[in-house]
This record gives structure tokens, sequence and C-alpha cells, in this order.
């Protein structure tokens, strides 16, 4: 086991990332109060979970992790999310994404919102984030997710109009 006899930044993020995402709130704090200064951004991360998140520092270690709470949580309300979202859609973490409770700010937000509501099998949910979503340019998510909603609705033909219209 690492002790901190021998400290390492990088160790010690690792360390307070696995501790927070397994919910031991004391033992993250423990490593990462005495990390550089993306442990003291952590620190404040954790102690309001209102504050403002520059994921990015930090992504590569929670993804290492698979830190899947941790990015559900984080995500939201990450300044950068647009930056890291096409790093997350291109990893093993990208079903996390459907996961996270977007606010709904831009298209993307809204169409991950429907996919999961229709994951749930809430389709009146699903529609509604749909209809938020048609507010903001179209993209191949937002098809899929309107062509399934016909289907599941057993219209073959709406979702064959929504594919071609998609194309």
């Amino acid at each position: 086991m690492y002790t901190k006899s021998n400290p390492c930044a990088e160790i010690q993020i690792l360390l307070g990332l696995y501790y927070l995402e397994h919910g031991d709130i004391q033992a993250a704090q423990e490593w990462l109060v005495d990390a550089d200064s993306r442990g003291q951004m952590i620190l404040e991360w954790i102690s309001d979970g209102h504050t403002e998140v520059q994921i990015a520092d930090v992504l590569m270690e929670l993804m290492l992790l698979h830190a899947t709470k941790l990015l559900t949580a984080w995500l939201p309300r990450a300044t950068d999310k647009h930056t890291v979202l096409p790093t997350i859609l291109a990893s093993p973490l990208r079903d996390v994404l459907v996961e996270v409770e977007w606010v709904g700010e831009n298209g993307w937000e809204c169409e991950f919102r429907a996919n999961r509501a229709f994951r749930r099998g809430d389709m009146r949910e699903s529609i509604s984030w749909l209809e938020k979503a048609m507010q903001y340019p179209p993209s191949v998510r937002r098809v899929v997710i309107e062509a399934d909603i016909a289907l599941a609705h057993g219209n073959v033909e709406l979702a064959r109009h929504v594919v071609e219209q998609g194309g």
C-alpha cells in the first residue's frame, strides 16, 4: 500500500478521487489536502455541491478510475462540459452521459435527458425533453431518439420518415 511517507501529487489525486468515488470523504480529504492545487480544487468541489468545476483538470484520472459517480455528479456543473464531451463520448464511460442530471441548457443535454427517459420507459418525459431539444440545431442523436420513440409507439412510417429527414 502506498503511504504518505512518499508523497506524489498524482498518486494523492488518484487516491483522493478513488476514495471520493467510493464514498469515503474523510479518506479522500486526507489524501487531497496535501496534494497540488488540483487537490485543493477538488476539496472545494466537495465542500460545496454548487461550485462550478473545471472537470478537464481531472478528467483523465476520473476515466482511469471509472469514477462514474463523480462524473455524474460533477458534469452538470462543469464549465468546460462542451470541451470534455467529445472525449467522454469516445471513451468506455460514454454511457454515463445518459445518467447525468443535465439542466437542458443546450440541445445535446436535452437529447441525453430524452434518451434517459426513453431507456426508463417514461415516454411522456422523453417526448418533453425531445421537444426542448428541437429548439436547437438537429443532430444524429436527436434523430435516433425521435425514431426510437416513433417505433416504441408502433409508428414505423413516422420512424422511417424521421430517419430519411435526418439523412
